[in-house]
């Protein structure tokens, strides 16, 4: 369906109800799928590699990398919190362009985020109890840094692939893609409520969450 062409929500001629937003909720969902797109691969090994383990006062991390296609992965990281927890345990899913950020931890120097601007909405939750998956996002696990990185060169050079790979395929789709499959980390993780499972994110991160 063009966008020129949508029609109302709700048909104005009748009284916005409970009844009516039911009704067409389905369309709604079909239309949304239509415009996101889908992948060209309908099945893959879906496989978790453990890269790395952390030690923080407030958690134990783990670091893995997780594939979200047949030729596609992700880095992410998961938070289990030391203190003291309800069980089942709550979890929560944060993506970000980084699992760093969200963590308020930096992987590579294997040391606590500082600066107090960054939204570290991961290590606020897992200090709540909760078990926090920290994700990567489009375009960082899609091609390497471009040679020149000028720009959204970075971006331009993930939505071509994304177009040659996968053509009726969008960038929102697969970061709702990925941002699933973190999803499913989190829930295979033991002793984790599925009835206590949130999803927050910060600027593309909310927009992952929002979407997803």
């Amino acid at each position: 369906m063009s966008r020129d062409k949508l029609a109302p929500i709700f048909d104005e001629s009748k009284p916005y109800t409970i009844e009516a937003w039911e009704e067409s909720r389905d369309l709604l969902i079909a239309q949304w799928k239509e415009v996101i797109g889908r992948p060209s691969f309908t099945d893959y090994e879906k496989k978790t590699t453990l890269l790395e383990t952390f030690e923080h006062p407030d958690f134990h991390g783990t670091l893995y990398r997780q594939s979200t296609g047949p030729n596609a992965e992700q880095l992410v990281f998961l938070m289990e919190p030391t203190c003291a927890s309800s069980s089942p345990r709550p979890g929560a899913i944060v993506p970000f362009y980084h699992p760093d950020t969200m963590a308020g931890y930096d992987l590579k120097k294997r040391q606590q985020i500082e600066d107090e601007k960054n939204i570290q909405f991961g290590l606020h939750l897992v200090r709540q109890g909760y078990v926090v998956v920290c994700t990567e996002a489009f375009p960082f696990n899609t091609v390497p840094e471009p040679v020149n990185n000028c720009g959204f060169a970075w971006w331009q050079a993930a939505a071509d692939k994304i177009k040659n790979d996968h053509p009726n395929w969008t960038g929102i789709g697969k970061l709702i893609w990925d941002t699933r499959r973190a999803v499913d980390l989190l829930l295979s993780q033991n002793n984790i409520d599925e009835n206590r499972i949130v999803i927050m994110g910060h600027s593309l991160g909310g927009k992952m969450a929002f979407c997803t």
